[in-house]
């Protein structure tokens, strides 16, 4: 069984998450449409959170994910495909997932182009 850590909410999280962002959009390219910082660490005003920097990403274009895989696995991300959730791509970096990262594409997430 799992073990929940909880954490006193940190400065650090957002700065992760935009240092990941940055290597995101290195990897994906065009392919990127959005990416948010999600999860309770996105939320500045909570007290506590577990510290996991969960990350979704739109693509334009889902089909194409694993032609990315050597590069994530280069990033220290693992490839868990869609793990349940059809059409998502799921993937989990560092030994404690200290980040995850889900990605659908805009078909799926029904975004609107006002988006």
């Amino acid at each position: 069984m799992r073990k929940t850590e909880l954490c006193s909410w940190t400065e650090q999280w957002e700065a992760l998450y935009e240092e990941e962002e940055e290597l995101l959009h290195k990897i994906l390219k065009d392919n990127v449409i959005h990416m948010f910082h999600i999860g309770s660490t996105s939320v500045h005003t909570i007290q506590y959170a577990k510290p996991i920097i969960d990350i979704l990403v739109v693509v334009s274009n889902i089909e194409i994910i694993a032609s990315y895989e050597k590069e994530m696995i280069q990033a220290g991300y693992s490839a868990k495909g869609e793990n349940g959730i059809a059409g998502r791509r799921y993937f989990v970096k560092g030994k404690r997932r200290e980040h995850i990262m889900f990605i659908f594409s805009k078909a799926a997430m029904r975004i609107s182009n006002n988006f």
